[in-house]
């Protein structure tokens, strides 16, 4: 099944506008410093797009 092109297009434009409280978590978050969990950003599910 292919993403829609607008669908990942809008999460790469969240990631980049991304809060101040957004970027401190994904600084926590990323590269499993966190009880080494992983988490991924911004994973599209359409017609969702999620953060794990």
């Amino acid at each position: 099944m292919k993403l829609d092109p607008q669908l990942l297009e809008f999460a790469k434009t969240m990631r980049h506008n991304a809060t101040d409280a957004e970027n401190l978590m994904w600084k926590i978050l990323r590269a499993k410093r966190f009880m080494n969990l992983k988490f991924r950003r911004q994973y599209v599910i359409a017609p969702y797009i999620m953060d794990f």
